[in-house]
């Protein structure tokens, strides 16, 4: 009878999120066209276009030539963040020596270097045009 009653109440958790009105899904409103970061795989992330709505979300045509409907759950928008929005323990995208982003967390602030801890346990400093939040 547990299971039953979990299972409703994921069923109503999972209808009120997915009503277009809601507030959650209505953050991640975007704009045919608008550049945005998606994830291709977990932990990858990449730059990108907004082409069109998909079944789930948003179809993307990613810089390199690759295409793919994305949850709005994976998908942020290509904005550098004002510096009052990020505050330790936020979520982010930051950029890593390779030049590609990756998600961590606000691990420190320190003027204007930003302390990141990326989600694989590396570590670096980077300015805030680097980062986007997530």
């Amino acid at each position: 009878m547990k299971s039953f009653r979990l299972s409703c109440f994921m069923i109503m958790i999972a209808a009120v999120i997915m009503t277009p009105q809601n507030s959650l899904l209505s953050a991640r409103a975007f704009k045919t066209g608008e550049t945005v970061f998606a994830q291709w795989l977990p932990n990858s992330w990449h730059r990108g276009t907004i082409v069109n709505k998909c079944k789930i979300g948003w179809y993307i045509k990613f810089n390199d030539g690759d295409e793919k409907c994305c949850s709005p759950f994976h998908v942020i928008k290509d904005r550098v963040p004002a510096p009052g929005e990020l505050k330790v323990g936020t979520a982010v995208l930051a950029r890593w020596i390779t030049g590609h982003y990756f998600p961590g967390i606000i691990a420190g602030i320190s003027g204007d270097r930003y302390f990141i801890k990326f989600d694989d346990g590396d570590e670096t400093s980077v300015p805030i045009n680097f980062i986007r939040k997530r």
